[in-house]
């Protein structure tokens, strides 16, 4: 064999030694796995995440709550949240509060999904489920969103039982994008009661305003009484600007709203949209049913033993 074929053959050997232990190593280093945790997940196995306990409603007389880190039980890892309430004032309300940074006068569906283990049975004297969101740092009971009762939906004393809840809520930031997130229980019978929350997760989407129905133009509001007779009728132009309706008449401003995705429980979960803030003056009215870009109607009545007001065009 003369020396250039030599080289030739040491060469090939040489690479295919290479290999051989490239494909071989690779074969021994394990791969790391992906991290599948959603971005906004809490288990509470450290701390507390960033979220802050409070409350309101907890004097005349002063009463005994806590919320604390636990391990008396958890569904992931070893720790959950611990709430408990002494409510002996028949008025307590505790929850747990985190601040979110998002995007200025953004349209959000807001999804808060965790683990609620409760020992109440039965039908009675069940506490009340907070989980809501607000502009303002959550304070009082006008800043709170109250949802399901606290009952594990049995009929007899079995102890604790985990529970999955999950509530969708809408809302629309200001020109801060700041929006708080709170989690707990309104106590609504004096009785000392003990929760766990564990496997907090939330999740963000934006609304597109594509989706969003253009209710803007001349409407008719339909006045009933309570035999569904009409009793009145009123001519109003909806200035929309994005999600923002104004109601207008030619002498007054009705109200100026807001147009939200509806995620409110059954039975008000009957239309895809709604008009928030849209009191028509103080005459208690909550929002407003957008059935379709040609018929609406208001949640309430407009007056004593009469039928929701409906607006048409």
């Amino acid at each position: 064999m003369n020396t250039k074929n030599q080289i030739k053959t040491y060469a090939t050997l040489i690479f295919t030694i290479m290999i051989s232990a490239t494909l071989f190593l690779s074969g021994c280093v394990e791969e790391t796995p992906e991290d599948n945790t959603p971005p906004n997940y809490y288990s509470f196995e450290e701390d507390m995440q960033g979220w802050e306990s409070d409350g309101t409603d907890l004097s005349s007389p002063p009463i005994n709550w806590s919320i604390e880190r636990s391990s008396d039980r958890a569904t992931d890892g070893n720790n959950s949240l611990k709430f408990y309430l002494d409510n002996m004032n028949d008025a307590g309300k505790i929850w747990i509060e985190k601040q979110f940074e998002l995007v200025a006068n953004t349209q959000y569906e807001i999804t808060i999904d965790y683990d609620f283990a409760t020992s109440d049975f039965g039908s009675f004297n069940l506490f009340r489920i907070i989980t809501g969101a607000s502009l303002t740092n959550p304070e009082t009971y006008d800043d709170l969103t109250f949802q399901d009762h606290t009952g594990n939906n049995q009929q007899e004393d079995i102890g604790y039982t985990w529970l999955n809840k999950s509530f969708t809520l809408t809302v629309e930031t200001d020109e801060n994008g700041t929006l708080y997130l709170c989690i707990g229980v309104w106590g609504t019978w004096e009785t000392p009661r003990t929760y766990y929350i564990d496997a907090v997760n939330i999740s963000f989407d934006k609304v597109s305003l594509e989706d969003i129905p253009d209710v803007s133009g001349f409407w008719t509001i339909s006045y009933y009484d309570f035999m569904g007779n009409v009793t009145k009728t009123e001519n109003v132009t909806l200035i929309q600007n994005e999600t923002t309706i104004t109601a207008q008449t030619t002498n007054e401003t009705l109200f100026t709203g807001t147009l939200l995705k509806n995620n409110l429980p059954s039975p008000d979960n009957k239309t895809e949209f709604i008009i928030t803030d849209c009191d028509f003056g103080g005459l208690g009215i909550d929002y407003i049913f957008v059935y379709n870009e040609t018929m609406m109607e208001t949640n309430l009545p407009l007056c004593e033993n009469c039928r929701p007001a409906v607006f048409t065009r």
